[in-house]
C-alpha cells in the first residue's frame, strides 16, 4: 500500500524510470528498517527515594495531638452531620516539620474528601517545638 502511494504521488512529479526507481528504493529503506532489530529502550529511572527525616519524640507528638483534638473532632463532626456514614474513623497523617517546628507538608488519604481537607488544615496548623532539623510525625486519631 505504502509502496502504491508513493509511486502514485511520484508519478505526477517525475518521469515514469524515475518514478520506478524511486520506489524501489524507499521499498528496500523500508525493508531494512522492518529487519533491522531495534536496541531496546533504556527503562526510566526510577524516582529518587523519599527522604527520611528523623521522627519527632513521641511526647511532642502526643501533646500536639492533644492541642489538634477539638478540631480534629469538629472535622468528624461535620463530616458526621453532612450525612457522611462514619462509623469508628481511624485517621492517620503524616506531617513533616521544619526546622523551626513550622509544618511543611500534611498528608491523609481518607475516603471521605471533605473530611480529608478539614483534617489536613488542622494538622497543617500546628506547631511543634523546634527540633532543629527537619523532621516528621505520624499523627494517629481514632473518633467513634
Amino acid at each position: 500500500m505504502l509502496l502504491g502511494l508513493v509511486a502514485c504521488w511520484l508519478c505526477h512529479v517525475s518521469p515514469p524510470s524515475a518514478v520506478v526507481a524511486k520506489a524501489a528504493v524507499i521499498a528496500q529503506q523500508h525493508e531494512r528498517d522492518i529487519e533491522r532489530p531495534r536496541a531496546p529502550e533504556p527503562a526510566p529511572s526510577p524516582p529518587p527515594p523519599p527522604v527520611k527525616r528523623p521522627q519527632l519524640p513521641d511526647a511532642v507528638v502526643v501533646s500536639a495531638l492533644d492541642l489538634a483534638r477539638p478540631g480534629l473532632l469538629a472535622c468528624v463532626r461535620r463530616a458526621r452531620t453532612r450525612g457522611a456514614s462514619l462509623g469508628v474513623v481511624k485517621i492517620g497523617v503524616h506531617i513533616e516539620v521544619d526546622a523551626d517546628g513550622v509544618v511543611t507538608a500534611a498528608t491523609a488519604t481518607l475516603d471521605d474528601e471533605l473530611l480529608q481537607r478539614c483534617i489536613l488544615s488542622v494538622a497543617r496548623g500546628l506547631r511543634f517545638p523546634a527540633p532543629g532539623r527537619p523532621a516528621a510525625a505520624e499523627l494517629a486519631f481514632i473518633a467513634g
